[in-house]
């Protein structure tokens, strides 16, 4: 891809000029017509060897021969939420949607089709592009993107990124992106972005879109919030706030979305098993090592994860053990952020994979799943591992390095919380869950308080923030210590 296809665009928000090895572009790009006018129409679209990734799944897009624009299909767009609606004189771009997970959507491929001016232009933020016809079906300019997105440009990796969505999901999609282009392009990639507050290293980046999102407190509140010490973190962190919304208020659409499928008769819920050797492919019942609650089988019916208190209360634990993670310098997947999400554990697991990716090779480091206990008891634990598992991609310590980090975690929690260890502090009776099953790396479960004892419940509510200390505390000594 040549740098051309991108030139004289800036962003408002970071107010500077950006290194050549990467670019941010945001709302300032104006009047970008095509290289050719209507009167110049090329014959038809092929399908580009250059890269352009939307929130870190990589897109189909098109071309002209010699030409260097590129194209989106409408289509496409249209499934991350845009609309192209239509008045008199022009046509007109406007995300009016949340974004969809494109995991297992199949676009219409355009290549070979016929093109041919569509007669207005299209308007998006600041910009003016021409659009086309191929075959009845639009194709949009990328630039059309640039004012209403998030956008980083590498040479590193000769690839357009691009985000949209919730500002969270915006800024996780970037440090994801940028993670990627430092890892293509090594340490010397780390210190090229330059912002209104100084050069950005790759560690600094989710901290300072976490600062950007909101007003940073002042100098003596930092300080009475006893802010871990940054350190060296290259590491990709997944953090599972366990549970969700109910899965009797979800809709056919949103269990699919979620990565749910039905059973032979008729009930939502997952496999609990790959096949024997992948991380991709549900046993359905047979070629896995079987492995089940006594009494149960390969089947999870997405109701078992229903609760009521306990999913908010993961989800705070978790937020706030990825702020601290992120202040140390990690990268940080959410499996969730609200309330309204419940995702099947496949889906979960997914996060460990570049672009939710299940046959890529896995780039987390470490999985941490969020839950709270119940059912008569008081203090914290961690579940721990044992016995065979197979899935593709965990390595011959799989199940010594979660139980470690398991144990790390849940003693920095009892150390720096007002919650007591839970007997021995690890629970050995589930071996077998979900998680265990199917991560490719490391898993440290997690079972903080009991929610159904009042004692602990206040724990949980009032010292969260600290709970998520302690959480990024201990995965940092499993890492360092």
């Amino acid at each position: 891809m040549t740098t051309r296809k991108i030139k004289s665009i800036t962003i408002a928000a970071l107010s500077v000029a950006l290194a050549a090895e990467i670019v941010y572009i945001g709302a300032s790009k104006k009047d970008s017509i095509s290289v050719f006018s209507s009167s110049e129409i090329p014959e038809t679209l092929i399908i580009s060897s250059d890269i352009v990734k939307i929130n870190n799944y990589s897109v189909p897009v098109y071309e002209f021969a010699d030409r260097d624009d590129l194209f989106l299909s409408a289509e496409l767009l249209n499934a991350y939420g845009y609309s192209i609606l239509e008045d008199s004189e022009n046509y007109i771009l406007e995300h009016t949607a949340e974004t969809y997970d494109l995991t297992n959507t199949v676009f219409t491929d355009l290549s070979g089709y016929t093109v041919r001016d569509a007669q207005k232009k299209l308007l998006s933020g600041s910009g003016s592009h021409y659009i086309y016809n191929a075959n009845s079906l639009f194709v949009v300019p990328v630039e059309a993107l640039y004012d209403m997105s998030e956008v980083i440009y590498s040479d590193v990796t000769d690839t357009i990124y691009i985000a949209i969505g919730q500002q969270d999901e915006v800024n996780r999609n970037i440090t994801e992106s940028y993670a990627e282009i430092t890892a293509e392009g090594g340490a010397e990639t780390a210190s090229v972005l330059a912002s209104a507050s100084g050069t950005l290293t790759a560690a600094a980046l989710p901290q300072f879109l976490a600062s950007s999102a909101t007003a940073a407190p002042p100098a003596a509140a930092q300080q009475e919030q006893n802010t871990p010490q940054q350190t060296s973190g290259s590491r990709l962190i997944v953090l599972d706030a366990g549970h969700g919304k109910s899965s009797g208020s979800m809709t056919s659409a949103e269990f699919e979305s979620e990565g749910y499928v039905k059973n032979s008769s008729g009930t939502w819920g997952e496999w609990r098993h790959w096949k024997s050797g992948t991380s991709d492919v549900p046993c359905e019942g047979s070629g896995c090592t079987g492995r089940a609650p006594s009494g149960g089988s390969c089947w999870y019916s997405a109701g078992n994860g229903d609760r009521a208190t306990e999913p908010d209360i993961n989800l705070q634990n978790a937020l706030a053990a990825k702020k601290y993670l992120e202040q140390m310098g990690y990268t940080v997947r959410m499996t969730r952020t609200s309330n309204d999400q419940n995702p099947s554990f496949s889906k979960r697991i997914s996060y460990c994979y570049p672009g939710n990716d299940l046959s890529a090779n896995a780039d987390a480091s470490l999985y941490v799943c969020i839950h709270s206990n119940a059912g008569g008891g008081s203090g914290t634990a961690y579940i721990a591992l044992d016995g065979l598992y197979d899935q593709r991609g965990i390595s011959s310590t799989y199940v010594e390095d979660s139980n470690r980090a398991g144990k790390t975690i849940n003693d920095s929690i009892v150390s720096n919380t007002s919650l007591s260890r839970s007997g021995s502090g690890a629970l050995t009776f589930e071996p077998e869950l979900i998680a265990f099953c199917k991560s490719p790396v490391p898993v440290a479960y997690l079972e903080i308080g009991f929610f159904d004892n009042s004692s602990d419940l206040s724990i949980l509510k009032s010292e969260s923030d600290s709970i998520g200390k302690a959480i990024a505390e201990g995965i940092d000594e499993y890492f360092n210590g």
